[in-house]
């Protein structure tokens, strides 16, 4: 079972018609309906998502998708790139096909780690396509997915997307953004080192789309000794958290509450961009005999 953050309407919100081209222009007005909603709650038993506009945004270009599996859940977060040209759509595309594929390979007898990476080939393949056509500045996306289930907890991500681990008082990110900034945080450079002023230094370096370069999702698998939870974001939500432990107090509540009171936190704090959030607890319950 999965679920996306797509609005499930495909009408044009002038006129009606449901004659809409692959960018969402109306055949009949001219009118672009755009294709997320500006809040979307995502609830399974075992994984939830929320995604939020924000307070200063027109329209949210973020995308969540969730699923389960007989003993596994899978969450996927895309943030679209405001300087890219209709980067929703590569978030919506990238995020639900990367869903189905893990789903699939995961179904199929793969690993975790061997679904996560084609799932994110699959997705990159999704999102490139939906930019044919764009000469200048085409969709693009970052990408972050999980797949938990009773032992593991396998990554994969591109961009700045993150993905955390929290366990009581204890908060880690287990990705590293694909900027100079997260680079050099990574090797372990100081923040009041000289290069961190480099004005691109937040500037992508990976990303998925029609004009992003060939990369492989770097995929980790991580096997914790004691209960926690999974947090996939994008940065409008790790934009407020300069450690990890900002994070904390980990909300109560079932996954798509926890998810839906991280978003209001970053929406207290100014919600200056689109925030999604996903949340999965560790360890999944196994696999039921039949």
């Amino acid at each position: 079972m999965c679920l996306s953050s797509a609005r499930r309407e495909r009408r044009c919100d002038r006129c009606g018609s449901s004659r809409l081209d692959p960018f969402r222009y109306c055949v009949v007005c001219g009118n672009r309906t755009v294709p997320t909603c500006f809040r979307s709650e995502l609830a399974l038993s075992r994984v939830g998502g929320v995604t939020d506009v924000g307070r200063h945004k027109r329209h949210n270009q973020d995308a969540i998708a969730i699923g389960t599996g007989p003993a596994s859940a899978i969450a996927i977060v895309c943030d679209g790139i405001s300087q890219s040209t209709f980067g929703e759509l590569a978030a919506l595309h990238a995020s639900e096909t990367g869903v189905e594929q893990l789903l699939f390979g995961l179904a199929s007898g793969k690993s975790n780690d061997a679904a996560s990476n084609l799932a994110a080939a699959s997705a990159a393949t999704a999102a490139a396509r939906i930019g044919r056509g764009i000469t200048t500045t085409p969709p693009g996306c970052t990408y972050a997915s999980i797949v938990v289930d009773h032992e593991t907890i396998t990554v994969s991500s591109i961009g700045d997307s993150r993905v955390y681990w929290i366990s009581g008082d204890h908060a880690e990110c287990l990705t590293v953004d694909d900027t100079k900034a997260g680079y050099l945080a990574a090797s372990g450079v100081p923040f009041d080192d000289d290069r961190y002023r480099d004005p691109d230094t937040n500037a992508l370096l990976r990303w998925l789309g029609a004009d992003a370069p060939p990369v492989d999702a770097p995929t980790t698998v991580h096997r914790p000794d004691r209960e926690g939870f999974v947090v996939v974001c994008s940065d409008g939500l790790s934009g407020y958290t300069d450690r990890p432990r900002d994070l904390l107090p980990m909300p109560s509540g079932p996954p798509v509450a926890q998810a839906s009171a991280l978003v209001g936190r970053a929406l207290r704090q100014g919600g200056r961009d689109n925030v999604s959030v996903a949340v999965a607890p560790f360890p999944q319950p196994t696999r039921r005999a039949s």
